[in-house]
């Protein structure tokens, strides 16, 4: 077989106020109905090896610990499918792979029964960057995932969470963000009391704004607590709030006194006191416009929502100005002064929230990897209500597991489930495929066993010092595949020598006087085909080198003036050079 068609058979996973249930179906399902019919003909049909890699895994926004079942986790992830162990994590099970859409915001096990699973498509983080897996609904499984029911929501496109009655597996509720990037009055909170036959929209403020987490008082299931958030057109307003329901979701009221009252008020998570349903913290993020920066503030109710006050005294910058992607906080379940807050790293409060520490420990990785701390962005945590030492983390590295409050962690990066934005192979024999992920950095493997295999040979090309970092696109030098271009986000291009190892940055810098370069989190540079030394990169400015980046030279003029200067201009997503005719870009 030809490297040609090898290099075509890769797979990869790339950077998707009535009864809801009986109304047509989405494009996404109607989309996934065509993939099932050309399924079924060449050359659709065909059989695929996974080749890797086993080093890293994608980002996981989501995880449940079966109590009942000694070794049964669920780890869903942004858009890389929803996987299963039942033997403590030594092997996986995909179980959500033929149902139309792969991206999940959230997942959620009935407390009395743990074989119901509800499953809320479309990831739950709004990227300021314009990409963001949607998804089609909700779904339901009364056999532990072997088989799956879809229960309607589909214009729902991203959900933040779902919970589940303690004692009712059919009463569920359903945090649904809705559009990212249009209006949508399908946003709100929905709730079932038939196990998802039929939706009432018991929650709506308007078409922008959306409900992003729902927590239901552990001693009384008829005190609700919802956060709405304000998300469309940007990630703040004055909008964003958190609602209460005493009477299990049938009426709500506004309780936001002691709130921030300007519009700088984004993502809000919720976490709910054990033993006293009046005791409530509120964990936001708070973009101050007046102080110019973003960060994290955390209030606390002691009064069912009537009245908040902040915990803190001091500024809390674990979110680092990037709180539309998180804001999950819990409460341990034998000491509601003890909190976890995730944001960029993991806070840790024994006090109510007055003070924090940061969770570290040291990673064991269950495969062998060159990455070393704890994976940064943190997204989703589930504590062990009996043995609240024991604690799951999601996050942009995968799952993590602990048995001693974070002092030590297992690392499960065996779920090959990495978002490749990129690949591109070598012209060696056998050929070298080099890929850039989200989130996981820039991974190359060598494609000379066909074989699966526990333990594969992939291996980072390179890895930032927090186990991480956006690996980008990668290019090969096509007359001499010992060099190697790769790129991470907003026009960071490094070039590498794989023999030595060696690497130099070549990011471009135009001196003093040029105004200032900008790039979308992405940003294109390509190979010339007429010349192996010349690189072209596309910003605001198109840019060329004829030196393999060692220095750079502007070839256009700003080309992302906005005629409306209350508009974001932005860089450029796309660059090519004809084939046929050089410097015809």
């Amino acid at each position: 077989m030809s490297k040609v068609s090898l290099h075509s058979l890769l797979i990869i996973n790339l950077l998707s106020h009535s009864t809801w249930a009986q109304q047509p179906s989405s494009p996404l399902t109607a989309s996934y109905q065509q993939h099932l019919q050309k399924k079924e003909s060449t050359p659709y049909n065909l059989d695929w090896i996974q080749l890797g890699p086993t080093i890293n895994s994608a980002r996981a926004d989501a995880i449940q610990v079966d109590p009942s079942k000694p070794g049964t986790m669920y780890v869903a992830f942004g858009s890389g499918n929803l996987w299963k162990t039942i033997n403590n994590g030594l092997t996986w099970k995909p179980i959500f792979e033929n149902q139309a859409v792969l991206g999940i915001g959230d997942i959620a096990l009935a407390p009395s029964n743990s074989d119901i699973i509800y499953v809320g498509t479309g990831e739950s983080l709004k990227k300021p960057r314009n990409f963001t897996m949607p998804g089609n609904g909700v779904y339901r499984s009364d056999d532990a995932g072997e088989t799956w029911k879809h229960l309607g929501l589909d214009d729902s496109w991203h959900i933040g969470e779902i919970a589940v009655h303690p004692t009712n597996p059919d009463i569920v509720y359903v945090a649904v963000l809705g559009h990212f990037w249009s209006t949508n009055t399908n946003r709100g909170v929905y709730r079932s009391m038939n196990g998802g036959q039929s939706w009432e929209h018991v929650l709506y403020v308007d078409y922008h704004t959306g409900a992003n987490d729902i927590v239901i008082s552990p001693s009384n299931p008829e005190v609700l607590y919802a956060s709405m958030w304000e998300n469309n057109p940007g990630i703040n307003g004055k909008k964003s709030a958190v609602y209460t329901s005493k009477d299990a979701g049938k009426t709500w009221v506004k309780s936001d006194n002691g709130f921030p009252s300007d519009d700088g008020k984004g993502r809000i998570g919720l976490a709910v006191s054990h033993t006293n349903p009046d005791k409530v913290y509120a964990f936001m993020d708070h973009r101050n416009k007046g102080e110019g920066k973003g960060a994290a503030e955390i209030y606390r109710t002691l009064d069912g929502g009537k009245s908040w006050t902040k915990t803190h005294d001091n500024e809390l910058m674990f979110l680092s100005v990037v709180g539309w992607y998180f804001v999950d906080i819990y409460v341990a379940p034998d000491n509601d002064d003890e909190i976890f807050a995730l944001g960029v790293r993991l806070a840790h409060s024994m006090d109510g929230g007055k003070n924090f520490s940061y969770i570290g420990g040291d990673v064991y990785h269950l495969f062998p990897s060159a990455a070393d701390p704890i994976h940064l962005d943190h997204c989703e945590m589930w504590i062990n209500p009996e043995k609240p030492n024991h604690l799951a983390l999601a996050n942009d590295g995968g799952l993590y597991v602990s048995y001693d409050k974070g002092a030590t962690w297992t690392h499960f990066n065996n779920i090959p489930s990495g978002e490749f934005y990129d690949i591109t192979l070598d012209q060696k024999d056998p050929y070298t495929i080099y890929g850039g992920t989200q989130d996981d950095a820039t991974v190359y493997g060598y494609a000379n066993e066909w074989n699966p295999k526990f333990f594969d040979e992939w291996k980072y090309l390179w890895i930032d010092p927090w186990s991480g970092g956006d690996g980008c696109i990668t290019l090969v030098d096509p007359e001499d595949a010992n060099t190697i271009y790769f790129s991470s986000q907003e026009g960071g291009v490094r070039r590498m020598d794989v023999s030595s190892g060696l690497s130099t940055d070549i990011r471009p810098r135009l001196g003093e006087g040029h105004p200032a370069l900008k790039y979308n989190f992405i940003s294109p540079y390509i190979l010339s085909p007429h010349d192996h030394n010349t690189l072209y990169l596309a910003g605001n400015y198109v840019l060329k080198s004829n030196n393999r980046g060692d220095t750079w030279t502007a070839i256009s003029k700003d080309l992302s003036v906005s005629k409306d200067k209350n508009k974001k201009a932005l860089a450029a997503g796309a660059l090519a050079e004809s084939t046929l005719q050089k410097d015809l870009i």
